[in-house]
């Protein structure tokens, strides 16, 4: 399915969700299969990000079924690297094989790695690439891998994952200038984390035989790859001043934070829960960068280069042509469609000569993304600022990792129309917030519906529990910043949900829940663009409310929710409850 996107304005102020950090999720996800903590797997394995589900889906399998196992992991080249490691681990029959993208990805360094520790792995098409077969065979102790030559971070992660299971532990030496290598660092983090031990210096890493603890709390920050779009849109444009992005957090193994050090005129703030970054003049880019540790950030860099048009040569993107797409071709073709000067020189630098883009286009201008998720985002975030519409192929390949990437599109455009964005409520704002509430509560119990709310609910206690989990936003006026609404919502499953009675949920989706949401009553359909918000960040909503909150069921039917039957709260009081599934 294709997508045209044609030009439109941009707020002052915006908040605009990230998916989880897909890099963070894949190794928690091996780690907790190797913990044999199958309940955090299970809850990923309709996971809407694809990248996300595939991994947990493999790991799953690996772990859960009998043998033959069999896997298909879609496009996810981090799955089929770690989960290639783990097979090799668990002796069983398995089969892994994927999209024909997946094809593509080279193994060799890992496959020889993992046969020199005993696995028997056959190439069942081309050697050094899947589809692959591999037989049940203990891997055995080693007495060192030698990866200084290896063109990727994820082959080193991959055998690190496993290496405190392996019988004597694995010792690996490592060139640290290795493509990406931030990575390894962050598997490492994690590792350790989970309780592995091991020994670092700088040409080798020595993981002790051991076990992951048993009981993990698995803290998973926002991605990093998926916000550079958004930070880019805050250097393209005029008219945003100041971006809020929910759970983004300084973190260096994350390789692709790097963006915001290359872009000057950029001011990042982290509070509780959200990273606020602001503009302070006209964003300027180097001329000349590598991108060899964070080689994902060249689509929406060469993007933000032409339209800004700043003279640039990108080297240290060799790696690209073993992307979805070959990236590094598929974005000069597609910049060149809009009249950029750009060339490829060799297979990892790519050139723009710093002029604007000549007149003689022919509309409408038609991009090839070769389903390609970060070539299709990146262009989708230019046609914004171009002076015509262009029409983008493959739209749906975004599910590989911002599912809800157009969605947010959308809502942005929403922002400006209404004049409102949405933010963490913080301590501070306590006294305002429960000024809210009461004015709510006083609405609801004199216009019939004197039942909810009562004994001074939700307490300033449940406020801040709100606030100290992360769930707790306010809608705000853009203009003046004054607080025009509150709510509660959380991605994860609500324990009175569990069970309806007189009706079944519309979907088994995994979903967001929105809890005690007011208006200020000083604008309309605050409500509205607070679910329309929620749905930015997930497949699925649920919601309830009394009977007799006739306001609120109105907003809950106009927002298209669908009525699916009672629920009971913990003190046994029954609620309406609602469901949207958004495609």
């Amino acid at each position: 399915m294709n997508i045209e996107i044609s030009p439109f304005s941009l707020p002052s102020i915006a908040t605009l969700g990230i998916p989880p950090s897909k890099s963070r999720m894949a190794r928690a996800i091996v780690i907790a299969g190797l913990t044999g903590d199958l309940a955090f797997v299970e809850k990923l394995l309709q996971h809407p990000t694809s990248d996300i589900r595939h991994a947990a889906q493999g790991m799953y399998k690996l772990i859960h079924d009998d043998a033959p196992v069999h896997l298909h992991l879609g496009q996810s080249g981090t799955a089929l690297r770690l989960l290639t490691a783990v097979a090799s681990l668990i002796s069983k029959e398995v089969y892994i094989t994927g999209d024909a993208q997946l094809l593509r990805r080279p193994l060799i360094p890992l496959l020889n790695a993992l046969r020199s520790m005993g696995a028997e792995i056959v190439c069942t098409d081309k050697e050094g690439f899947a589809p692959l077969h591999i037989l049940p065979h203990p891997l055995r102790s080693t007495s060192e891998i030698d990866a200084t030559t290896w063109g990727s971070s994820q082959y080193l992660s991959a055998l690190l994952l496993i290496a405190p299971q392996l019988p004597g532990g694995l010792k690996i030496k490592y060139d640290g200038k290795m493509p990406s290598f931030k990575y390894v660092d962050l598997t490492l983090r994690m590792m350790m984390d989970a309780g592995a031990h091991f020994h670092q210096t700088s040409e080798m890493i020595e993981v002790e035989e051991g076990k992951y603890r048993e009981t993990l709390t698995y803290n998973i920050s926002g991605d990093w790859s998926s916000a550079a779009y958004w930070i880019a849109l805050l250097a393209l444009s005029p008219d945003l001043k100041e971006l809020i992005i929910p759970n983004l957090v300084a973190d260096p193994t994350q390789a692709d934070s790097c963006i915001i050090d290359l872009m000057e005129r950029l001011e990042v703030t982290y509070r509780p829960g959200e990273a606020v970054i602001r503009k302070s003049g006209a964003v300027s880019l180097p001329q000349k960068i590598n991108l060899s540790g964070s080689p994902d950030l060249f689509p929406i860099l060469s993007v933000c280069y032409c339209l800004l048009s700043i003279p640039v040569e990108i080297s240290g993107l060799e790696q690209l042509r073993f992307k979805e797409s070959p990236r590094l071709e598929t974005m000069c073709k597609g910049l060149e469609k809009l009249g950029y000067g750009v060339k490829q020189i060799g297979e990892g630098t790519f050139h723009y000569d710093g002029r604007p883009p000549h007149s003689s286009i022919e509309e409408p201008v038609t991009i090839d993304s070769k389903d390609d998720h970060r070539i299709t985002m990146a262009f989708s975030i230019a046609s914004i600022f171009l002076p015509h519409p262009i029409l983008i192929t493959d739209r749906e390949s975004v599910r590989k990792s911002f599912p809800t990437f157009f969605r947010s599109l959308e809502f942005l455009n929403l922002s400006h129309q209404k004049g409102l964005y949405i933010r963490k409520s913080q301590m501070e704002d306590l006294d305002r917030m429960e000024e809210l509430y009461a004015n709510a509560r006083n609405f609801m119990h004199t216009h019939g519906n004197p039942n909810q709310w009562t004994g001074g609910y939700p307490t300033r206690e449940q406020l801040v529990k709100d606030i100290n989990k992360g769930g707790s936003y306010l809608c705000c006026d853009s203009a003046t910043g004054n607080i025009e609404g509150v709510f509660y919502f959380v991605l994860e499953p609500e324990p009175t949900y569990a069970v309806i009675y007189e009706g079944r949920w519309l979907s088994d989706r995994p979903y967001g829940v929105i809890h005690r949401i007011a208006s200020a009553g000083n604008r309309r359909r605050v409500a509205q663009y607070c679910f329309k918000w929620c749905g930015t960040l997930c497949e699925s909503i649920r919601i309830d409310t009394y009977k007799d909150n006739q306001p609120m069921l109105r907003a809950i039917k106009k927002a298209g929710f669908v009525p699916c039957g009672t629920i009971l709260l913990r003190d046994g009081s029954p609620r309406l409850a609602f469901q949207k599934d958004i495609d």
